[in-house]
């Protein structure tokens, strides 16, 4: 996504875009559809502006303990502060910085979305906190159609006779 130096300089604000995930940069995220929804402001400060809105999007995760796919919606805040590298002043706020060169005419913003879907990416994404994963015994989900837990002393040889005799 390119904004303009001058459209910064209008201080714009709730403009907003619609990037299709093909053009942002490819970090592995798995996209449900391909629409991705930036809401933005801007706010001219001294020796750059800043830009907050936030992004909205969802993402297709697969759960580490069932295998199964899931849906997530993703509503990432967006607060990023743009400045000249030679006039950079760190006031410890909360914001990424991006340092814009004195010559450039436009603000290329779509590796700085990729990375912010990403990042949000869960260390170990569950399709929900009750997920029980995988049966060790006939390889099905244990929330929805394993039916060996329910079967307390049953043997492995049994289960593996019942699943035989089930399938024919």
């Amino acid at each position: 996504m390119i904004i303009n130096i001058s459209d910064l300089e209008s201080e714009f604000k709730d403009r907003v875009y619609e990037i299709s995930a093909d053009e942002l940069a490819n970090r592995g995220t798995i996209f449900k559809n391909q629409n991705v929804i930036c809401k933005l402001s801007v706010k001219i400060i001294k020796n750059g502006f800043n830009i907050f809105g936030n992004l909205n999007t969802v993402i297709d995760y697969q759960c580490v303990r069932c295998l199964e796919h899931y849906n997530m919606y993703l509503n990432l805040p967006i607060r990023l502060k743009i400045q000249n590298e030679e006039n950079f002043m760190n006031q410890n706020e909360k914001l990424d910085v991006i340092f814009l060169s004195g010559n450039k005419k436009y603000l290329e913003l779509t590796n700085v979305f990729a990375d912010i879907i990403e990042l949000e990416r869960p260390i170990k994404p569950l399709c929900n906190e009750e997920c029980k994963g995988l049966c060790n015994i006939c390889g099905l989900i244990i929330n929805i159609s394993c039916f060996c837990r329910s079967e307390k002393n049953t043997s492995q040889g049994d289960i593996t006779q019942k699943l035989k005799t089930e399938k024919n």
